[in-house]
């Protein structure tokens, strides 16, 4: 399965490449070396030599694939192909067909489509509506607010594609006695009276009430008697226990229970965005991770993506929560030193780029706090070379948004001053 999410820190025209780039690792992490060949194949023979200027947005393609001789065909040319969205989509959709057949269908997710960018909306419709790609299910989630996706949709059948749309509500209060029953051990008919409590609190919402329960455990209002062998709970106690109207203040009243540095772990990982490397976690944080992430993730904070190297929030409302625990007077703050870190403990111009994105979008929340000129001039460096970045993929909005960044950062007199960088 490939599998990605918009969110509000990453660049939504790199969420569609990243989620096939975490595909491919985890077929060459997990050494499916039949796959791998057979893959290999099909991508070179259906790509050809534009298979290059895919393996510049999607590393792991390369890993999978090998060295591979596409610069002596200008048509394909990395410069090129960078102003036209049209090629991208094409190669795209070349790739999508080499990597499906009858006996290996494939299921492409995408989360929050609702905040997908335009050329990334046209890209997936593309996909979607081309005759050979025929083994792909294609998955999306959004909310009903002002987006394309609607637009997107309405065309899709229009080309006679079928599309099935399914609304999801919150959960009845059957449901709610039914997660309770399993996680007690008792019978649907013996936890009636908590499970009506903790639905009508929680309206259903299924995240809410899951998260709700777990609370009630860690604040020991539900508790195992290792005598009886049995959970116990004083209903009236649970009844009385006030509960936010928000989901998010709830979730964030829940984490501020846990130790502090899990706290801090959490309050850096919401800054990372809603999906993040563990390399890159471990470069934001002065404490080693490996001790702190389990807790994490066994509190139903954090996922890791199997055999990916990387972890993601179990929910957006969760990732808000945890955002939301950093005082809004110290989030700038907060920003600046997770991208002074991860900058200081980058060891070479490779290990840069691949974390460009990170460093800079988190330095550009704080700029009103970088002050001295040689500062703001390094920042601007950093800005210029994520926007050569952001080039290099097509990605223009994203490109132009860090180069005038960068222009605001210069100073006054930077036509003299520092004439060869402002040129």
């Amino acid at each position: 399965m490939i599998r990605g999410k918009f969110d509000k820190a990453t660049p939504p025209n790199t969420v569609i490449f990243s989620a096939i780039n975490s595909f491919f690792g985890e077929i060459v992490k997990d050494g499916y070396t039949e796959l791998q060949a057979e893959l290999k194949l099909c991508i070179t023979k259906s790509v050809g030599y534009g298979i290059g200027v895919l393996m510049s947005v999607i590393p792991n393609l390369q890993t999978l694939v090998g060295e591979y001789e596409y610069n002596s065909i200008e048509e394909y040319n990395i410069e090129e192909t960078a102003i036209s969205h049209q090629r991208w989509k094409v190669l795209l959709c070349r790739l999508m067909n080499a990597i499906t057949d009858k006996s290996r269908p494939l299921a492409f997710f995408i989360d929050d489509l609702h905040r997908c960018d335009e050329v990334t909306l046209d890209i997936i419709q593309m996909i979607v509506m081309d005759p050979d790609i025929r083994y792909c299910l294609f998955l999306g989630t959004y909310r009903p607010v002002k987006s394309g996706v609607t637009k997107m949709l309405d065309s899709i059948k229009s080309h006679g594609v079928r599309v099935v749309s399914i609304k999801v509500s919150c959960i009845e209060k059957e449901a709610v006695n039914s997660l309770i029953s399993e996680n007690l051990c008792i019978p649907p008919s013996l936890c009636q009276s908590i499970s009506s409590t903790v639905h009508s609190k929680t309206g259903g919402f299924i995240l809410f009430a899951a998260n709700f329960f777990q609370s009630l455990y860690e604040e020991g209002m539900i508790r195992f008697n290792l005598n009886t062998r049995n959970w116990e709970y004083n209903i009236n106690d649970i009844k009385q226990r006030k509960l936010p109207a928000d989901i998010v203040q709830h979730l964030s009243e829940r984490m501020a229970r846990v130790p502090k540095n899990i706290q801090s772990l959490l309050k850096t990982a919401a800054c990372l965005g809603f999906e993040f490397d563990a390399n890159l976690l471990q470069m934001a944080i002065s404490v080693p991770m490996l001790k702190l992430v389990p807790y994490a993730t066994e509190s139903g904070f954090l996922r890791e993506i199997p055999s990916s190297n990387k972890f993601v929030w179990a929910h957006d409302q969760i990732h808000l929560a945890a955002y939301e625990l950093i005082p809004l007077n110290k989030r700038s703050s907060s920003h600046l030193l997770i991208a002074t870190r991860i900058y200081m403990n980058t060891s070479s111009d490779e290990t840069l780029s691949r974390v460009i994105f990170d460093v800079v979008n988190n330095m550009n929340v704080a700029l009103h706090l970088i002050t001295s000129q040689a500062q703001r001039n390094d920042v601007a460096r950093l800005n210029r070379e994520a926007g050569r970045k952001a080039v290099a993929s097509s990605s223009f909005r994203t490109a132009a948004a860090y180069y005038i960044v960068g222009v605001r950062l210069l100073a006054g007199d930077c036509w003299t001053s520092n004439y060869e960088f402002t040129l």
